[in-house]
């Protein structure tokens, strides 16, 4: 969201050294923004992202578009990338994935045996995150209430159990593995055909290595892949302490904003 502070730097040097006008995507229900329906964001389902773009389009009739996305949010900004494929064509020019997780089910596989494991961890993931998410769904009780049944919500106490809920009974999948292969990137990089530059690190001790699809990112010629040995996740500093991927960002998306002039 806008809060997150590498959002937040990002945009700052794409505006002041880049002279881009930048909008940030809030999903639903984040940064404090409020809830209007019932629906949440679903990753399986790239309508969100595409009505965000064409809205910004629509208003900005004569800019040309690119995008950046890091973590979670470069995984949503290529799933959209990919999907659009068969539906009308993307007016995003380029792209930038920071991070990419790829596949989340193997992500969410790891996750809950590591960190989750260590009870600190468990407890504060299943403590400021659920405590927050429960706080939301009580606040909006009005907009939640007439579609799901908010006790049985409200009482659930473990990681486990709330991602088995939100999976089947709010967003209607058959189970909370469907759920993230539906909302994985890399099991949809076939159809991307938008120039997209993936920086990873091999180091990245949130992404690890095995999960990055490194056949099929080969086989798509607009896949332009960075591979470090060292860079953490979303880090990439220096010997200067400077984060280089911003740098090496806005150059990939100016050659291919401005290629054809």
């Amino acid at each position: 969201s806008c809060r997150t502070k590498y959002v937040r730097h990002l945009v700052r040097y794409l505006v002041y050294q880049a002279g881009m006008t930048c909008v940030v995507v809030n999903v639903r229900g984040t940064a404090g923004t409020c809830f209007t329906s019932h629906k949440l964001f679903d990753i399986g389902d790239s309508e969100d992202i595409r009505h965000i773009v064409h809205h910004i389009q629509s208003k900005n009739k004569e800019s040309l578009l690119v995008a950046v996305g890091a973590s979670f949010g470069s995984n949503i900004l290529v799933k959209y990338l990919c999907d659009n494929v068969d539906q009308d064509n993307s007016p995003i020019k380029a792209a930038v994935s920071i991070s990419n997780p790829f596949n989340l089910y193997e992500l969410m596989n790891r996750e809950m045996n590591w960190p989750f494991n260590h009870s600190y961890c468990r407890n504060m993931f299943e403590g400021r995150f659920l405590g927050w998410f429960k706080r939301r769904i009580s606040k909006y009780s009005d907009v939640f209430g007439p579609h799901y049944d908010l006790k049985e919500w409200l009482e659930i106490e473990t990681t486990e159990k709330f991602c088995d809920f939100a999976a089947t009974e709010v967003f209607r999948y058959k189970s909370f593995e469907q759920f993230l292969q539906a909302g994985s990137c890399g099991n949809s990089l076939q159809t991307l055909n938008t120039p997209c530059l993936f920086i990873n690190s091999l180091d990245d001790p949130v992404v690890p290595e095995y999960l990055i699809p490194h056949e099929k990112l080969r086989k798509n010629e607009n896949a332009n892949v960075v591979y470090t040995e060292r860079g953490g996740h979303i880090a990439f500093l220096n010997d200067s302490m400077k984060c280089w991927f911003m740098p090496l960002a806005k150059a990939f998306l100016e050659v291919n904003l401005y290629e054809d002039k």
